[in-house]
């Protein structure tokens, strides 16, 4: 952009974010196997709030290597930032509780911040319910 040398080539970026993200879901159960354990899909979309975001730079300035730092602070919220889908096995425990494990891939659907980070994330989720 403006804020860059006359001449840049730019190579490589690498950015790190700070950010808040909101999921919206929905949890459609497709089997029971027993009274104790169900298996659901999942799906949605997600908000983010990125609250901060740095990027290092590396590049070719007039044909000689540089480095430059850049740090970016204005919160940006995004609407939505990504799609989300995956499975959950739901397990109930003794007393009433229960746990879950999903495991979930989230695509984005924009680019975000000032490095237009296009972030794919996979990940399990482990939580548990207590009941009575």
């Amino acid at each position: 952009g403006a804020d860059m040398p006359a001449g840049m080539d730019l190579k490589q970026v690498q950015s790190r974010y700070t950010a808040i993200n909101i999921p919206v879901i929905v949890r459609k159960q497709v089997a029971r196997f027993d009274n104790r354990n169900a298996l659901s899909v999942v799906g949605g979309v997600t908000a983010m709030l990125l609250l901060k975001e740095q990027n290092d730079y590396a590049m070719m300035v007039n044909g000689n290597p540089e480095q430059m730092k850049a740090s970016y602070t204005d919160n940006s919220f995004y609407a939505p930032a990504m799609v989300q889908f995956g499975a959950s096995l739901d397990h109930k425990l003794q007393g009433g509780n229960m746990m879950r494990i999903e495991p979930f891939y989230q695509i984005p659907i924009r680019a975000t911040g000032m490095g237009e980070l296009r972030v794919r994330q996979a990940g399990i989720k482990i939580g548990f319910a207590f009941g009575k």
